[in-house]
């Protein structure tokens, strides 16, 4: 009896401890779908932004013919490049095929965009202003940058619907097996209680009470009082 309840005790303990570390598991995996669906949000905003910072620029000099803007669209193109570094950043982070192809559509529609902006620049080198505003203002270049924004706001909501799913998911996973572990702390600590009943108490508690008993019988002088039964197959018995 007492190895098959130190065996029960055991492999409810170690059942529990399996449950709290694939919990721990999940809830880690969750947080980190919540991290990368921050970081696809951010990315993606990202290569907006320096889609919208050279077209900032290019409006500008196409205004003005100021060098400034034009070194300034430079700058972004060649050296800053936001919209490369955002694509890089977004690949790394396991987008599905769909998500993807938007992905390329809207980087691909940027440079050609790029293109337009070019011959809004020479227009307005060659100080044909009026042209080159009409260019970059025009219902052409709106167009194109409604084929960048639209792809790409497409493949933001995707990666953002994915992963908050995949997220809620796990957090269901993550309390089912908390519950688990629970029930099985649970049921362990009964274990224990019972073992403690059915096990220890006739064979400890109650020798040592029975003891006591004597003890305080001999105290006052009662003579032939055992401590005990010396033969009871307790620990106590043995000790």
């Amino acid at each position: 009896t007492n190895w098959w309840i130190t065996l029960w005790v055991s492999l409810l303990a170690f059942l529990t401890l399996l449950a709290g570390l694939e919990s721990q598991r999940l809830r880690e995996q969750q947080e980190r779908a919540y991290l990368t669906r921050q970081e696809a949000r951010f990315q993606a905003e990202l290569l907006g932004v320096g889609s919208d910072r050279l077209t900032s620029a290019v409006r500008g000099f196409a205004a003005t013919g100021d060098a400034r803007y034009y070194d300034e669209f430079q700058h972004e193109l060649h050296h800053e490049r936001t919209r490369d570094q955002a694509v890089e950043r977004l690949t790394r982070l396991g987008l599905t095929p769909e998500e993807l192809d938007l992905l390329g559509r809207a980087k691909a529609n940027s440079d050609d965009l790029v293109a337009l902006e070019d011959q809004a620049y020479a227009a307005a080198r060659q100080g044909r202003l009026p042209q080159a505003v009409a260019r970059v203002f025009g219902e052409e270049y709106r167009q194109a940058k409604r084929n960048i924004m639209e792809p790409l706001a497409q493949c933001r909501q995707s990666v953002e619907s994915r992963l908050s799913h995949d997220a809620e998911l796990l957090a269901q996973r993550s309390r089912w097996f908390s519950l688990i572990e629970l029930a099985l702390l649970t049921l362990n600590s009964v274990s224990m209680i019972a073992a403690l009943l059915l096990f220890y108490r006739p064979r400890v508690v109650e020798p040592l009470s029975k003891m006591n008993r004597s003890l305080h019988l001999q105290l006052k002088g009662q003579a032939g009082v055992p401590i005990g039964n010396q033969h009871e197959n307790t620990e106590v018995g043995d000790i």
